[in-house]
């Protein structure tokens, strides 16, 4: 199936006219005449697209204690712990730059409601 997927999106790309910015593909996918409500019927099918995201994905980490030293370790983009928190809160301008500067955020379960709070 994902070969099927991946095929069909390259005709639809060779038969497209040429354009002048950069073009995105969406796929919808209707499956008719499976009831999914049986376990034996259910899937779950990856599909990598060739030329996958066309940008790194950046990550930001909000976290403390033991957690914010292993998001450092491990190279991710953006760290945010408590106290950079409470100054997000009391400047905006500079919480929105840092949530632009990333793609998705992580945050650890007890400091939610403090990102709800200052972010």
């Amino acid at each position: 199936m994902t070969q099927d997927v991946v095929n069909a999106v390259k005709e639809a790309k060779e038969q497209s006219k040429p354009r002048n910015f950069t073009e995105s593909v969406d796929i919808i996918i209707n499956i008719r005449d499976l009831d999914v409500r049986k376990p034996e019927n259910r899937f779950n099918e990856e599909v990598t697209l060739p030329n996958g995201r066309g940008k790194d994905v950046k990550i930001g980490v909000i976290a403390d204690g033991e957690l914010i030293v292993q998001a450092k370790n491990a190279g991710l983009d953006l760290v945010i712990n408590k106290t950079d928190l409470e100054e997000f809160g009391k400047d905006r301008k500079a919480a929105k730059k840092a949530a632009n500067s990333v793609d998705f955020f992580v945050a650890q379960a007890d400091m939610m409601p403090l990102v709800g709070r200052f972010w």
